[in-house]
C-alpha cells in the first residue's frame, strides 16, 4: 500500500506531526509512507527512516495558484497512492487531494470542504497538538499505543553551515530556541527574555 501524509503549515506544524509518521507505520507496517510539505519543512523531515520520500509543494511561490495546483495534482496522480491522510485543514488541500483523485481520502472533520475526503475524523481541540494529529488515526488502532515522540533527525555534519558549525560548542549540551513565528501571537519579544 502506497500512503501518502499531507501536512503544509509551518516548521512547528510539521514537527508536531511527526508522530503520525510512526502511527501510519505502526497500523500498516509494510507500507510506502510518503508525506507532502513545504520547501521549508521538507529538511526536517527528509532523514525519517519510516519514509519512502519527501514531496516538496510551494504553494506559496512556484506552486501557487490554480496552475500550480493542477500541475501538483497530477504529480499526485501519477504517483498512484492508495491512501492519504490529511492533517492539514485548508480548501487548496481538500481540493488538491480530491483532483489528484487518490482512492481513499481521510481528512480532519472541520476541514474545509469535508465532502470531498471519504472519511474525517474528530479532533479535540483541547488535546495536545500532537494528539490532536494522531487522531487522525482514531479507530485504526488505539490512540495509547502510538508512540507520541516528535521524531527529529540531524543533518550529517558536513550538511551544516561553516559558519553555524563555528558557532555550536559540542563538548557540552545546547539549545536552540526559535523566537520567531510568521504569527506576531507565537513570537517571543526581547522583552519577554
Amino acid at each position: 500500500m502506497k500512503i501518502l501524509l499531507v501536512q503544509t503549515s509551518f516548521l512547528g506544524d510539521t514537527i508536531l506531526s511527526t508522530p503520525v509518521i510512526s502511527g501510519i507505520k505502526t497500523i500498516y507496517p509494510e507500507s510506502e509512507l510518503w508525506i507532502m510539505t513545504t520547501p521549508l519543512s521538507a529538511h526536517l523531515v527528509k532523514r525519517d527512516p519510516l519514509l519512502e520520500g519527501v514531496i516538496e509543494y510551494d504553494k506559496r511561490k512556484n506552486q501557487s495558484g490554480l496552475t500550480g495546483l493542477l500541475r501538483m495534482a497530477h504529480e499526485l496522480k501519477k504517483m498512484e497512492f492508495d491512501r492519504v491522510y490529511s492533517l492539514h485543514r485548508s480548501f487548496r488541500t481538500s481540493i488538491l487531494l480530491w483532483l489528484a483523485k487518490i482512492p481513499y481520502r481521510i481528512g480532519c472533520r472541520d476541514a474545509k470542504l469535508p465532502y470531498l475526503y471519504h472519511e474525517t475524523r474528530n479532533r479535540d481541540f483541547s488535546d495536545h497538538d500532537v494528539i490532536r494529529n494522531l487522531s487522525i488515526l482514531k479507530g485504526e488502532l488505539d490512540l495509547s499505543s502510538f508512540d507520541m515522540e516528535m521524531r527529529m533527525f540531524a543533518p550529517p555534519k558536513d550538511e551544516v553551515r561553516p559558519d553555524l558549525q563555528k558557532k555550536i560548542d559540542n563538548s557540552k549540551p545546547y539549545a536552540v530556541l526559535a523566537p520567531g513565528s510568521v504569527w506576531k501571537t507565537k513570537m517571543w519579544f526581547a522583552e519577554g527574555f
